[in-house]
């Protein structure tokens, strides 16, 4: 099993050193030269030689010199020259006190396991007693003594100086008989170590000895000492070479001539080797640094990435499919082999950092911060470059001043990371510590490190990039080439620079730089004059009457949109409307408002107002800083980047504007609710759109109003006029608010056809006591259980359905029993003589004539639960108040929904639940199940947050449960609240009764949940 670093250190698995896990690290531990090493002075464990060879990892190549050594000085059978050369690798030093200790302190090391096996070898059964002359000739002026050359410090160390002391004192260059019969006369195997010889010939150079110096003199003494110690059977040479760093040229001209002296003895006599090589370095810094690392964790860790890197294979190079990647993964852990690659490859050429030693000390620092960080980094399986922390000192200096880059501090402190968290990466991550694109610059700033001054020898292509920092559940191979955008974009970092596909950090003058400090000579005024009018220009429309920044509307006279000064009234995601937004909707100047159901505010997200400000600001920079007479020349090579810039402002600025006012509050009773647009909300393109149909979407704005809300909430027992019932649906905050007057004309006019209520267009008064005479104006006026012929004017009265069943029952009353005059067509009794309205006598008695015809048959129907008479047009049963026609209900309200569906057989057709937070989502899952189990609904889901969107169409098969978990996840994943709405879809309908039950357990969450029923009669 795969265990994060967390994981790994707390069980015990993965061991740092103690020194490294309380943060005492001893930079000499690292850092030593053969100088301070022969004078004692070294760190204990290059002094101690059996702490030395415990913490010393036996390369092969170093397990070779040492065993040429002693077959060498013990058999005389190995070459007698020895160049260690570090042009290819490091481990110069440690290889010189190794020979020391081997010689000098034989007797220690005696018992040790790779000494006795190198004897083994050799075929030998002890360490050959030997003298041993050892020299750091960078120090060699610093000796206490008088000796003033190589040759004389060799005679001193070996007992022979009396023989080259007139050599030593001329400074002349001792023959090679001299220096054999001086080899000679120690009478035991000799070794000569000299480090640094290089430096000492370019010192020396200085030195006058006659008509030569004495670096001549001493390359010619070199020839000779190499020929004096082949003549001598059991002698041997150790010289080391410097790499090639470009300090060194001097001494590379003169190392060449050297070089070309000894040629033929080198050929001949002679060895070159490399202490270590590239590969040993993973177990050279894995046993310095760590006391234990659990064998099966470097194999799992390197399964899981080889992996992780397999599936996403396309924006990775070739190499990570190969078996050899696998191995350095598994090798190289608990690091990535990039982090390797690029300190051994690439930082090293820097002269500053040595090559083993540097690699050494700096991972010591990053282990050190990763082990002490550990609960921040509990997703990372292995250490990659991303997460070495620039912001411990340790590891800042190390990669700054101490490799003389102290220029780029500021460009960390600026683009990477501070203390403050507010360099630009960090603000361009969701997380607190080694977000995604902290990760990206960081490795960035890595690959800027090398010595070559070329540009096209710095930096990262995307793929280096994905390879270096791509971890599982954090970051993907894929998102880097986005990230690496954001991050070169307007608002991204600094420094940051690509030629040739390759990405580098730069200390040179950015253009974004140049913006930056023009955007901070942008006043408030200037912002605000370019907000106000973008939003002007945003919110044209005639669906409103947009109103910016003023708040005091007076008299409205159609859905009103008033823009609110972000400076005065925002709001929250999540919070209750302040009393200065109520206010809005509430008062007209210092008097009550009538028509608040016409009022709508547009308000800014408080959290986004520093947002849409810094982008404005930027965009006016940017046009400021074109038009600027002082910044024409510098601005001449960035003319291509300045217009590209410019174009990304200026539709980010619109962006930011809408994403920033993006709450919409309406009143609703007696308080104020709000909606959030989303991005294409509805698939709306223009904000007055958006907000328009978001309103719609929360039933607030009706383009179809169902009558019986009419007869129900608004006339119930009182007759209004048209133009009144106009009013009440302005004025009434509870109700919704038709889409225009012809809405609600429909609306009135189904309702009249219906006859849940009835229209009449004549004078109240007139039917409170109904006059004969005006009966048949009366009946005319009088609209019911049919269409309004002409539709519904402002002036008709709106009578409530008692009041208009009260008059109809009066007119038939009238035409049963009255006659009509034959004169003025006049009602009057049956028993009248004499017409009351004209006067005229009734010569001829006409049957009365019906106005309203009784109702026959054909416009009866039979109620299929009591079996009552209902008129044909009834929905309801006048007696049992049961469903008599097909019928499709809406409920909003648990309680409502099981008080009508109780008592008579629906169908269920869809549900709607909206969770504002995924805690609540996640009490309720099971109860969700409920609703699925058994009925294979159609599924529809999403979820919003600020951060991110997720969207499922149409499905039946997925497990309610699984989706929370995904909910719950991706919500973790960006670290913010979401809001899921879940939709389930039976078509047709299936029977109500089964599930009543699972929806009254709903009832506990009717405070968080926003529900929605839809059913059908059956």
């Amino acid at each position: 099993m795969v265990l994060k670093l967390k994981e790994a250190f707390e069980t015990g698995k993965l061991v740092p050193r103690e020194n490294i896990r309380e943060g005492k690290i001893q930079e000499n531990s690292f850092v030593v030269s053969f100088f301070s090493f022969l004078e004692g002075k070294a760190d204990p464990i290059y002094q101690d030689p059996k702490e030395f060879f415990k913490l010393t990892h036996m390369t092969r190549n170093l397990q070779g010199i040492l065993g040429e050594s002693l077959e060498r000085l013990g058999t005389g059978k190995a070459k007698p020259l020895m160049v260690i050369d570090t042009s290819f690798g490091g481990g110069k030093t440690h290889t010189l006190v190794a020979l020391y200790h081997l010689y000098q302190n034989s007797w220690e090391l005696k018992d040790n396991e790779n000494i006795q096996e190198i004897l083994q070898e050799k075929d030998m059964r002890e360490i050959p007693e030997v003298a041993m002359a050892s020299i750091d000739c960078r120090d060699l002026s610093g000796l206490e003594s008088e000796f003033r050359t190589i040759w004389g410090e060799i005679g001193r160390q070996l007992g022979c100086y009396e023989l080259l002391e007139q050599y030593d004192i001329n400074m002349q260059r001792p023959p090679a008989k001299v220096l054999t019969k001086a080899l000679e006369s120690v009478n035991k195997p000799v070794l000569i170590l000299l480090d640094e010889l290089v430096n000492y010939l370019k010192d020396s150079e200085g030195i006058t000895v006659g008509n030569t110096n004495l670096s001549e003199i001493t390359i010619s003494f070199l020839h000779n000492i190499t020929e004096a110690v082949s003549n001598k059977k059991n002698a041997m040479m150790v010289l080391t070479l410097p790499g090639n760093e470009p300090s060194y040229k001097r001494e590379a001209e003169l190392l060449e001539e050297y070089k070309e002296k000894v040629s033929s003895i080198i050929a001949r006599e002679g060895s070159f080797v490399v202490p270590l090589q590239k590969n040993d370095v993973y177990t050279i810094v894995k046993k310095r640094l760590f006391e234990h690392i659990d064998e099966n964790l470097g194999n799992a860790a390197a399964e899981s990435m080889q992996k992780f890197y397999v599936q996403n294979s396309n924006y990775l190079s070739d190499e990570i499919n190969s078996t050899e990647y696998f191995k350095s993964l598994e090798r190289a852990y608990p690091f990535h082999p990039v982090i390797i690659d690029i300190l051994y490859d690439r930082v090293s050429t820097i002269s500053e950092f040595n090559k083993t030693r540097g690699v050494l000390r700096l991972l010591s620092h990053v282990v050190k911060s990763v082990y002490q960080q550990r609960n921040n980094l509990d997703i990372d399986l292995i250490i990659t470059p991303g997460i070495i922390d620039l912001l411990d000192n340790s590891i800042y200096n190390e990669l700054t001043n101490r490799i003389d880059r102290g220029e780029f501090q500021n460009v960390i402190r600026t683009d990477i990371v501070n203390d403050e968290h507010k360099s630009r990466s960090q603000s361009l991550d969701p997380m607190t510590f080694m977000g995604p694109n902290v990760r990206i610059a960081t490795t960035i700033y890595l690959y800027t490190l090398i010595g070559s001054t070329k540009e096209y020898s710095r930096g990262a292509t995307l793929k280096d990039i994905a390879l270096a920092v791509s971890i599982p559940n954090l970051l993907y191979p894929g998102d880097v080439e986005e990230s690496i955008d954001k991050l070169d974009s307007i608002d991204g970092l600094w420094y940051f620079k690509q030629t040739a596909g390759h990405w580098y950090f730069t200390v040179d003058i950015s253009i974004k730089k140049l913006i930056n400090d023009a955007k901070t000579r942008i006043s408030r005024v200037q912002k605000k004059q370019e907000i106000k009018s973008r939003i002007s220009k945003m919110l044209w429309t005639d669906i409103f009457d947009v109103r910016v920044w003023e708040t005091d509307v007076r008299n409205p006279t159609k859905p009103t949109l008033v823009v609110t000064d972000y400076e005065n009234l925002s709001s929250t995601e999540g919070g209750e409307a302040s009393a200065a937004l109520k206010d809005v909707v509430e008062k007209e100047g210092q008097n009550f408002r009538e028509k608040q159901n016409l009022i709508y505010l547009l308000v800014p997200k408080k959290e986004r107002i520093l947002k849409m400000e810094d982008t404005i600001a930027l965009y006016l920079a940017i046009k400021d800083l074109k038009t600027s007479s002082d910044t024409k020349e510098q601005l001449k090579t960035y003319k291509k980047k300045i217009e590209e810039y410019e174009k990304e402002t200026n539709s980010n600025s619109s962006s930011t504007i809408e994403l920033c006012y993006s709450m919409i509050f309406y009143p609703k009773g007696k308080d104020l609710k709000y909606i959030t647009l989303q991005s294409g909300f509805e698939g709306a393109k223009k904000v007055p759109e958006k907000v328009y149909l978001a309103l719609k979407k929360a039933d607030k704005i009706l383009e179809d109003l169902h009558p019986a809300f009419i007869a129900d909430r608004v006339l119930q027992d009182k007759a209004i006029t048209f133009s009144d019932l106009n009013e009440k649906f302005q004025n009434n905050p509870s109700f919704p608010l038709p889409k225009n007057k012809e809405v609600l004309k429909n609306a009135v006019n189904n309702g009249v056809d219906q006859g849940l209520f009835a229209s009449y267009k004549g004078s109240m008064q007139d039917i409170n006591e109904i006059n004969l005479c005006k009966f048949d104006n009366i009946a005319n006026d009088f609209e019911y259980k049919q269409p309004i012929k002409g539709g519904v004017k402002d002036a008709y009265n709106i009578l409530p359905k008692s009041i208009a069943d009260d008059l109809f029952d009066k007119l038939n009353d009238i035409v049963e029993n009255t006659k009509i005059c034959p004169h003025c067509k006049g009602r009057n009794s049956k028993s009248a003589i004499k017409c009351s309205c004209c006067g005229e006598s009734f010569d001829i008695i006409e049957p009365p004539k019906d106005l309203v015809k009784p109702e026959d048959e054909e416009n009866i129907s039979e109620c299929p639960y009591c079996k009552a008479k209902n008129p044909k047009a009834a929905q309801k049963c006048e007696k049992c108040e049961k469903w008599i026609i097909s019928k499709k209900l809406i409920f909003t309200s648990i309680d409502e929904f099981l008080e009508d569906v109780e008592s008579q057989s629906f169908k269920l057709q869809k549900v709607k639940f909206r969770l504002p937070t995924t805690q609540t989502l996640q009490a309720a899952r099971f109860k969700f199940s409920t609703l699925t189990t058994g009925y294979n609904p159609i599924i529809k889901a999403s979820m919003q947050g600020n951060k991110i969107g997720l969207t499922i169409k149409e499905t039946e098969k997925v497990d309610v449960n699984e989706l929370s978990d995904i909910v719950q996840r991706l919500s973790n994943l960006v670290q913010e609240d979401v809001i899921t709405t879940i939709k389930f879809d039976y078509g047709d309908g299936i029977e109500v009764s089964p599930l009543i039950e699972s929806i009254k357990g709903f009832k506990s969450y009717e405070d968080e949940i926003e529900f929605k029923i839809e059913i059908i009669t059956s």
